[in-house]
């Protein structure tokens, strides 16, 4: 069932701008709201790689990017919730692959309706240059040196608001055999993609590890295939109950649905989306 994607798919999107025809109050609201996340975004400790990592030159920026492309199109494709899963870690991949090879019809269903509604708006297939529309994600990479002070803080906190409250804070790394937790080893190199805030939707730290495949992202050992199976199906029906609030330009659209999948792989709750 496992379908091969497009390198130049979809991308890690932001709402750059809905147009609604609105009251003052709700315009005043979206306003704040807007000033909020640039303020929160401002206040961001700057992008950087945790403790146990030396940091490299040149970032594969793109082929980060490009693995948050694919996650986006598995997400955005009737049976791609295996291929979005082939998109992880091998650890993930593991502990989630049986229950990813399910027939999802609930999300197939959502799926149409919303490739229905982008055909309708856009005249095109969910399709695009993930290099050209990710080009403000900003990335770091570097090789770990120190596996157990890297497991300390990784994956990296996805939000500000991860970093203010975990999910697990009392639960320590498991550092006896830290292969166990990733293929967190010495000499192995790892990244951070940073989605930047934009409109109503949060700035996202992705984690990536680089694996035999190329770039992989890591979640939390926590995240189980039916929490990113329900969560994926309340970010695309909130995208498929707001069709006309999609922005009339079809990046800013791409950008909102990977920022979107990205949000609900990491199990960043819709109410994140400012309305």
């Amino acid at each position: 069932m496992k379908k091969s994607l497009a390198l130049a798919a979809a991308a890690a999107l932001v709402v750059g701008g809905m147009s609604l025809s609105t009251s003052p109050a709700w315009a005043n609201d979206q306003s704040e709201n807007h000033s909020q996340h640039q303020n929160d975004q401002a206040q961001a400790a700057p992008l950087r790689l945790p403790d146990g990592v030396k940091a490299v030159d040149n970032p594969k920026a793109d082929d980060m990017r490009q693995i948050v492309a694919q996650v986006t199109q598995a997400a955005i494709t009737k049976g791609g919730f295996d291929d979005l899963v082939e998109r992880f870690v091998d650890q993930d991949r593991n502990r989630v692959g049986e229950y990813a090879e399910s027939d999802f019809k609930d999300l197939d269903g959502r799926i149409e309706q919303l490739q229905r509604a982008w055909q309708q708006k856009y005249h095109q297939e969910f399709d695009m240059d993930a290099a050209k529309v990710l080009a403000s994600a900003q990335a770091v990479e570097g090789e770990i040196t120190d596996p157990v002070a890297l497991l300390r803080n990784w994956p990296v906190n996805v939000t500000t608001e991860a970093a203010q409250a975990k999910a697990n804070p009392d639960e320590p790394a498991n550092t006896e055999n830290t292969e166990d937790n990733g293929n967190i080893e010495k000499g192995r190199g790892i990244g951070v993609l940073r989605l930047p805030a934009d409109s109503m939707l949060p700035m996202l730290d992705i984690s990536l590890i680089d694996e035999a495949g190329g770039w992989k992202i890591d979640l939390p050992n926590s995240r189980t295939g039916k929490q990113i199976h329900d969560d994926l199906l309340t970010h695309l029906t909130y995208l498929g109950e707001h069709a006309d609030q999609w922005p009339s330009n079809v990046e800013d659209a791409y950008r909102m649905f990977a920022h979107h999948v990205m949000m609900a792989v990491y199990g960043v709750d819709v109410s994140q989306q400012k309305t």
